[in-house]
C-alpha cells in the first residue's frame, strides 16, 4: 500500500486570516498553492507518526527516548532517516524508532534545537 503524499510549507503571502510564515498543508494536486508558498520550506510527509500521533515531516526535529541528542529528519539515498544533530549517528525510519520518538520542532521554526 502506498502512503499518501502530503507536504507542508510556509506561506509567503497573507492568506485570509493566516499571516505570512504560517504553515499550510497540501497535496501536489492543490495547484493553487504554487504562487503563495515558500518552496524552500516545503517538506514531504514521511508517512509516519510520532508516539503522540503527530505526523512526521522532512525537516522535523525529533527527540528519541534514551538518546542525548535530537535527530533531524532528512531524505537521502531514497529513504527518510533520522540524523543526530550532533555526532554521526543516522538511522532509517521504522516503527521501532517512532514508537519512542516525539516531534519537538522543525529546522525552520526551531533552529536552536539543532545545537
Amino acid at each position: 500500500m502506498m502512503r499518501e503524499h502530503k507536504y507542508r510549507a510556509r506561506l509567503k503571502i497573507k492568506l485570509g486570516e493566516l499571516p505570512i510564515g504560517s504553515w499550510v498543508y497540501f497535496c501536489l494536486q492543490d495547484a493553487h498553492f504554487n504562487d503563495i508558498i515558500d518552496w524552500e520550506t516545503c517538506c514531504d510527509w514521511t508517512g509516519l507518526f510520532d508516539k503522540n500521533g503527530t505526523e512526521i515531516y522532512e525537516g522535523d526535529i525529533v527527540h528519541l527516548e534514551g538518546h542525548k541528542h535530537n535527530h533531524k529528519i532528512i531524505y537521502t539515498v531514497g529513504s527518510f532517516v533520522g540524523k543526530q544533530t550532533k555526532g554521526k549517528f543516522q538511522g532509517y525510519l521504522d516503527g521501532l524508532f517512532f514508537y519512542r520518538t516525539e516531534v519537538i520542532g522543525n529546522i525552520y521554526s526551531n533552529p536552536e534545537l539543532l545545537k
